[in-house]
């Protein structure tokens, strides 16, 4: 029996591609992301990692409802790694109709 969906990590998304996040559901503190891909038949499933994020993303999904309503949409995209003296830090944009918000 096949799938309804799949996972696919967020730092594994195409780069630059745009993402519709349609859910997102709360498991034992983890935040997982339900997104729709108009190329992928099936629905993604990613997890919100690393932890720090949760708050962030929390406040932008809440906001983003508040200005535009119940069916308002998010969108991700990765912009995959910044250089710096550790080692690449993932960057992705979380975008709705009124505002972009990076988180890094």
């Amino acid at each position: 029996m096949s799938r309804a969906w799949i996972y696919i990590p967020l730092t594994q998304l195409k780069q630059r591609h745009p993402y519709q996040i349609t859910n997102l559901s709360e498991r034992n503190g983890d935040i997982w992301l339900m997104l729709k891909d108009h190329e992928e038949p099936r629905e993604i499933r990613s997890l919100l990692m690393p932890r720090s994020y949760h708050d962030c993303f929390k406040a932008l999904w809440q906001l983003n409802r508040e200005w535009d309503g119940e069916e308002a949409q998010l969108i991700i995209k990765n912009y995959g790694q910044r250089p710096n003296d550790g080692g690449g830090v993932p960057v992705f944009t979380i975008s709705g109709r009124r505002f972009t918000a990076f988180l890094v």
